[in-house]
């Protein structure tokens, strides 16, 4: 493999919107945007390592529906270079024999993808870093990132359907309430589906979702005919030699364009007995998952209940760490973790009993993961939330929101809180 550096003088928006313009060409491809600074957690516990990458292009690649980890497993030892793919949510039937998913999958993505990109591209602080098994093409390739733009940065209008109306919702709530109050469950993350059948331009859409709603684990992420469109501020997994890093996030509350009632309403968050109760049910939940595959008594709670503040929303978000056991691999750390419990509830295979039987349209790639290996090992996952799934072929477009249900939830907030989430990404065709 060749690598090459370039000095640059454009600004992140600028590269960004030429990365995503040279990645067209391909049928795979995944981008992946930090932003313009990393916002999410304090000095120490910074674990991102670029501002922009990008895999263009599939070297190599594996799809599969079943026996994953192993596929993956033999994946990476036969290629170790770098690699992005994804994980779908029902994984879980995989993980979890008690565990089924029967709702059509409109989108159609594979429970499993990775690929070795032909072309990576990097970009952090004003330098490109180009790599590829044909170094001659560089300098050309960052030329056409240099002047490539999406044009015509065009909005579709129509208005998404919904399966799940208020009073389905409601009757939804109250069914779950009970499976809590007799204790079949803690908590359960309920989700609702927005649809349309629509022609979009996923490029388009994702720098205008990038204007709007910046997020440190964005990604734009095409498979032939089937497009992830994310703004997620959630990180699933990392892996920093063998530190392990989750970044789970539960609770959430508006943000206002009062500078004082915006502060009033994250100080509000911080306190809410209800969010750090449902919070410190996922750290909990985490920090059982990472103990079986980590050193003994190297799981530790980093930050408990930080508050971050994103466009539209505030959320509480804890951090947990463990040390990996030698006797492990890397895909035994996420096998064991997933899916995320910010996904799920707890205990974990009830809450997803529960999630099967109650919602109305499968997940898919939504609460599933996408993300990189590195070829020495490291490894970054985001939470597949706040986003887009679209098939090119058949022009379904999808849009999953929801919340995680406790014993004090609020039926009617937690309604609002799902239209909350919704909003940001709505407007981009409204």
């Amino acid at each position: 493999m060749y690598t090459s550096e370039f000095k640059s003088t454009l600004t992140h928006s600028q590269a960004l919107q030429g990365i995503v313009a040279f990645c067209t060409q391909y049928r795979i491809y995944m981008v992946l945007n930090s932003g313009e600074k990393h916002t999410l957690g304090k000095t120490d516990l910074n674990y991102s390592k670029f501002e922009i990458m990008a895999g263009a292009g599939a070297e190599k690649q594996f799809s599969t529906e079943d026996n994953c980890f192993d596929t993956l497993k033999t994946f990476r030892k036969e290629n170790q270079e770098w690699m992005f793919g994804h994980l779908s949510y029902d994984l879980k039937n995989e993980i979890e024999p008690l565990l089924y998913s029967q709702k059509a999958n409109h989108i159609g993505f594979d429970q499993m993808s990775f690929f070795v990109p032909t072309i990576r591209i990097e970009y952090a602080k004003d330098k490109f870093i180009i790599t590829s098994n044909d170094g001659s093409t560089h300098p050309q390739i960052f030329r056409d990132i240099c002047k490539g733009r999406v044009s015509a940065l065009k909005k579709s209008k129509f208005s998404f359907q919904t399966g799940v109306n208020k009073e389905d919702y409601y009757s939804t709530l109250k069914q779950l309430k009970h499976h809590i109050q007799v204790g079949d469950i803690y908590e359960v993350t309920y989700c609702r589906e927005l649809f349309a059948e629509t022609e979009i331009i996923p490029e388009h859409q994702y720098l205008n979702l990038m204007e709007v709603s910046p997020a440190p684990f964005s990604a734009l992420y095409r498979h032939g005919d089937k497009y992830l469109i994310s703004a997620s501020p959630e990180r699933f997994l990392a892996r920093r030699g063998r530190t392990i890093i989750s970044q789970p996030i539960k609770g959430t509350y508006p943000r206002f364009k009062d500078a004082q009632r915006d502060e009033e309403s994250a100080r509000a968050l911080l306190l809410d007995e209800k969010e750090r109760a449902e919070n410190v049910m996922i750290v909990d939940l985490v920090r059982n998952d990472l103990s079986r595959t980590a050193l003994m008594d190297s799981v530790k709670v980093k930050e408990l209940f930080g508050i971050y503040s994103f466009p539209g929303v505030h959320q509480m978000i804890s951090t947990v760490t463990s040390d990996v056991d030698p006797r492990f691999c890397s895909e035994d750390v996420i096998k064991y973790a997933f899916p995320m419990g910010s996904m799920t509830g707890a205990p974990k295979v009830r809450a997803m009993q529960i999630i099967e039987e109650y919602e109305k349209s499968y997940r898919g790639l939504f609460s599933g993961s996408v993300g990189y290996f590195s070829p020495d090992g490291d490894f970054d996952f985001s939470v597949i939330i706040r986003s887009l799934l679209y098939n090119q072929t058949n022009r379904y477009l999808s849009l999953s929101v929801g919340g995680a249900i406790t014993s004090k939830s609020d039926i009617e907030k937690e309604f609002q809180e799902t239209e909350m989430k919704a909003e940001r990404i709505q407007e981009l065709f409204s």
